[in-house]
C-alpha cells in the first residue's frame, strides 16, 4: 500500500462528503474550512486520538498548509503542556513541508525554549537540522545530529537522526562517515517510530522509506556496487521487516553491476511476493531493462506492458509506453 494516502482515503478517515473536497489550495484536496470545523468538533468532543489521526493524514497527504491550521487552531484551545508541545512541533513540521525553512526553525526553537526539559527537545533539534539541511548547511546540521545522538543514544530520533546524518557526511563527500552513520540506524536502531502530533500514529519504517536508498547512493559514489550488493543481502536476510526494499536495492546493485539475469531474478521476487509494495513501479521498469538486457525481450517487454497498464500514472512509465511503441533497443534513461 502506498504510504502516500489519496484523496479518497482521506475523505474517508475525516468522515468528510465526496464534495467537501477540493479547495481552495492547490494539489490538495481538504479545505480550511473542512480542518478547521473538524479540528473544533474533535477538540470539543475530547478526542485527541481522533486529532491526531486527522494531523497524520494531513501530513501523509502532504496536505501540510492543513496541518498549520489545525495545529494552529488546536494550540489556540488545548491546555495540556504536552499536548501544546505536540501542536506547536506540528506547526513546524507544517513549515518544514512547505520549506518554509526559517519560519520551521525559529518555531521548532520555541519549542525547545517553552518544553526544556521534555522529549520534544530531540525531535525539535532533529526537525532544525533537517531545515538546515534543506537549507545546504550540510555541516551545521551534522554537528547538531551528531549532539543529538550524543545527548539521546537510545531515544525514538537517535536511528533517524543517524540516518539524516549520514545523508549530510554524503553531500558534503565525507563517504565514510556516511555508510557508518547509515549502518547504524539500520543496525542499532530498527524500528524508528515517529510519534507525530499527540503521539498516537507513527509513519512507516524509517529504514525502508529513507536509510536504504540512502545506503544505496554512499555506495554508489564509492563505486563500490560489490559491497553495496553484498549489504543489501545481508539486510535482506537479517530483518524481515525490511525484506521487501532490501530485495529491490540488491537488485538496483547487481543491475548496476551487469549482472542482468540475477537482477532480473531479484526484481521477479519483488514483483511477485509484494505487488502492492512502494517499489512496484520501478521493480516493473527495470525488471524489464534486465531482461531485454539478458537477451529475453519477450519478458522484458511484458514487464513493460505490465507497467504501462498497472501505472499509467507513474510519469517515468510514459516514457517506457514512447519507447516501447518506438521499437527501441531498451531505455535510454535511469533511474535510482
Amino acid at each position: 500500500m502506498n504510504r502516500y494516502l489519496s484523496a479518497a482515503a482521506i475523505a474517508v478517515a475525516l468522515a468528510l462528503p465526496a464534495g467537501a473536497l477540493e479547495s481552495e489550495w492547490p494539489g490538495t484536496t481538504t479545505s480550511k474550512a473542512d480542518i478547521v470545523k473538524s479540528t473544533q468538533e474533535y477538540l470539543d468532543q475530547g478526542d485527541i486520538e481522533g486529532l491526531a489521526r486527522l494531523g497524520d493524514q494531513l501530513y501523509l497527504g502532504h496536505h501540510y498548509e492543513g496541518l498549520f491550521f489545525l495545529c494552529e487552531h488546536a494550540l489556540k484551545r488545548v491546555g495540556d503542556p504536552k499536548q501544546r508541545a505536540l501542536a506547536m512541533r506540528g506547526m513546524a513540521e507544517a513549515y518544514e513541508g512547505m520549506k518554509q525553512w526559517d519560519n520551521a526553525i525559529k518555531t521548532y526553537k520555541q519549542v525547545i525554549k517553552e518544553f526544556p526539559n521534555t522529549l520534544e527537545v530531540p525531535w525539535a533539534q532533529w526537525g532544525i537540522a533537517g531545515c538546515l539541511a534543506g537549507k545546504g548547511h550540510y555541516d551545521e546540521a551534522a554537528s547538531l545530529l551528531r549532539k543529538t545522538v550524543q545527548q539521546w543514544p537510545a531515544h525514538d530520533v537517535t536511528g533517524l537522526a543517524c540516518e539524516r546524518l549520514g545523508v549530510c557526511y554524503l553531500r558534503t563527500g565525507k563517504l565514510k562517515e556516511a555508510e557508518s552513520a547509515i549502518k547504524r540506524a539500520l543496525d542499532e536502531f530498527p524500528v524508528s517510530k515517529y510519534p507525530r502530533m499527540w503521539g498516537y500514529a507513527w509513519v512507516g519504517l524509517m529504514r525502508q522509506n529513507d536509510a536504504l536508498p540512502d545506503l544505496y547512493d554512499v555506495y554508489l559514489a564509492q563505486q563500490r556496487m560489490d559491497a553495496a550488493a553484498a549489504e543489501f543481502e545481508r539486510l535482506r536476510n537479517n530483518y524481515p521487516d525490511i525484506r521487501a526494499p532490501a530485495t529491490f536495492w540488491l537488485a538496483r546493485s547487481l543491475e548496476w553491476l551487469g549482472q542482468h539475469g540475477r537482477a532480473a531474478q531479484e526484481y521477479e521476487t519483488y514483483i511477485s511476493q509484494w505487488p502492492s509494495g512502494d517499489y512496484m513501479p520501478r521493480a516493473l521498469l527495470h525488471a524489464g531493462i534486465c531482461r531485454w538486457q539478458s537477451g529475453d525481450k519477450k519478458q522484458g517487454e511484458a514487464h513493460w506492458r505490465r507497467l504501462c497498464i498497472e501505472f499509467a500514472g507513474w510519469e517515468p512509465a510514459q516514457a517506457r509506453c514512447w519507447l516501447e511503441a518506438a521499437g527501441l533497443p531498451g531505455p535510454k534513461m535511469r533511474f535510482r
